[in-house]
């Protein structure tokens, strides 16, 4: 028998953010609450503590703070609840963490046409929009004063939102890639199966005690200012010494683009033998050193049983 492991990864032709971005809405919930997902898309912890979130409605002026005094470690997600109160879990052990925001004041999200801001301040104001999303099923979009600050901070394109088809209660709106964010409608997608507190990516497969990404790059970008979000790291566990076989990634196809482990050795000459768990790092380049297309990748762990 062979111990496997299989992962999916996304290799991204823009770069990743190096914050706290929003990364998934849920704003048609039955029986409720509706929640907001948060995401630390950047390599260090960061404290949101007093940071806001607002849906641009002007007449009421609510808006819901945050404050949460644990800082979000790097790669992981927070759910804030809207309109709810609860037990808030925030220690983070998991990679994940649970806000309620209490019911008032809070904003009152809508499924027909809305919009969501980001603020790094208690009260809502310009010069701290950190981000922006607005989504509408009927259009056109009739924007809001949020759209119009995030616009003429380069946060959003001008005029646009996420068109959604309605597809009833219970579903979410969320980036396709956890962390990047171009500052557009395009990174957006609706999701029939929510995931608060857990990646919007496609989820590893039932073989993920032998094979693990890197959390934070499971999305990466040769192109990103940052070099950590230039390669991604693959964690493998044969479950005992000298049992390593190997370590490949395959495009869609199912074509093998990398041998990152062969045996006993990875691909960068690092001598394996003896060992029982390790990591390797993929730099988005096929076994010539070219860089591979845009994509998603799969990658295949193999050790003897």
């Amino acid at each position: 028998m062979t111990r496997r492991g299989l992962w999916t990864i996304a290799l991204l032709a823009s770069p990743l953010s190096a914050g706290v971005l929003l990364n998934e809405v849920s704003f048609d919930t039955a029986p409720g609450p509706d929640w907001v997902e948060l995401f630390n898309a950047s390599t260090a912890p960061l404290s949101i503590e007093g940071w806001s979130l607002d849906d641009g409605d002007t007449a009421s002026g609510n808006h819901v703070t945050v404050a949460l005094s644990t800082p979000m470690p790097a790669g992981a997600f927070l759910t804030v609840f809207i309109e709810a109160v609860g037990v808030d879990d925030t220690d983070f052990s998991d990679g994940r963490g649970v806000y309620y925001a209490g019911t008032a004041p809070t904003v009152a999200l809508a499924a027909t046409e809305d919009e969501l801001s980001l603020y790094s301040a208690p009260t809502p104001a310009p010069a701290g929009l950190v981000d922006f999303v607005a989504w509408v099923t009927q259009p056109p979009y009739g924007g809001a004063p949020d759209a119009s600050t995030a616009v003429a901070r380069g946060l959003w394109p001008d005029g646009v939102a996420v068109t959604l088809t309605d597809v009833g209660v219970n579903y979410s709106l969320g980036r396709a890639r956890d962390g990047q964010d171009s500052d557009t409608a395009a990174e957006w997608r609706a999701f029939s199966r929510p995931t608060p507190g857990a990646s919007n990516q496609p989820p590893p497969s039932p073989y993920s005690e032998a094979l693990r990404v890197d959390p934070r790059r499971r999305a990466f970008s040769p192109f990103d200012d940052d070099p950590f979000y230039r390669t991604t790291a693959l964690f493998f566990d044969a479950g005992k010494a000298g049992a390593v076989k190997s370590l490949r990634v395959f495009d869609v196809n199912g074509r093998s683009v990398r041998r990152l482990v062969e045996h006993d050795r990875a691909a960068d000459g690092t001598d394996l033998s003896g060992l029982a768990s390790g990591s390797v790092v993929w730099d988005g380049r096929d076994d010539e050193g070219t860089a591979v297309p845009v994509g998603l990748y799969v990658a295949v762990f193999e050790a003897a049983a």
